[in-house]
């Protein structure tokens, strides 16, 4: 059977939403966050890109 990967999207609050659903899934972890080098469209320097988590040992990509 095909399993389902999970992707969120989040225009705002993308590390803190990754930290909270880590801490509710058992054996899950926040794996990298990527951090904009610089202003861009989509937000400030500084600001969360794209990030990697892993839920129940399986990674999820970016």
């Amino acid at each position: 059977m095909p399993s389902t990967i999970p992707c969120l999207w989040y225009d705002q609050s993308a590390e803190e939403a990754a930290q909270f659903y880590c801490s509710i899934f058992p054996n899950s972890s926040v794996l990298r966050v990527e951090r904009s080098p610089m202003d861009n469209p989509s937000g400030p320097e500084g600001s969360v890109l794209p990030s990697s988590s892993n839920s129940t040992a399986r990674a999820i990509p970016p």
